[in-house]
Order: structure tokens, then C-alpha cells, then sequence
């Protein structure tokens, strides 16, 4: 079970900011999120420091300050189609 845990921290701390235009990776984030709710109603994060290290990933993810429309690297090609 310490894997699952080991793979929603990481994926988490990966998913810090959304892209607008990536709407299948936002749908997972959301699942994720879910089963997140359901392991904590379930008892299986029960201990402070992993609940408060869980608070934080999710309070950022919801925070949305750093959400984008589209990825930076669309934009860049924008650009050089724009150039041409």
C-alpha cells in the first residue's frame, strides 16, 4: 500500500498547475483527486504529517493561480508559424 501513496505524492506534486487545453489529463487529476477523498474518508491516511503533506499538494492544485490554457510550448510554436 506504501506504493499507492508513494504514486498520488509524486503524481500530486507533478500535477501543481493545469493546462486548460489538456482536458484527459485534467480528467484524471480529478480521479485521482477522488480516490484521494475516498482514502482519506477510508482511513488509510490517518497520520498528521501525512495528512498535512497531502493538504498542501491538494491546496495548490486547487489554487489554480498557476493554471495555463495551453501548454508553454504551444505558444512558442505559435510564435514561429507567425514568423514564417
Amino acid at each position: 500500500m506504501a506504493k499507492i501513496r508513494y504514486w498520488i505524492e509524486k503524481f500530486l506534486e507533478k500535477s501543481q498547475s493545469q493546462v486548460a487545453s489538456e482536458a484527459g489529463y485534467n480528467q484524471m487529476i480529478r480521479q485521482v483527486l477522488r480516490m484521494v477523498w475516498y482514502l482519506v474518508a477510508f482511513g488509510y491516511y490517518s497520520d498528521a504529517t501525512e495528512l498535512q503533506k497531502l493538504n498542501l499538494a491538494l491546496i495548490t492544485i486547487m489554487d489554480g493561480t498557476n493554471d495555463i490554457p495551453y501548454p508553454h510550448n504551444h505558444l512558442k510554436r505559435l510564435q514561429s508559424k507567425q514568423k514564417t
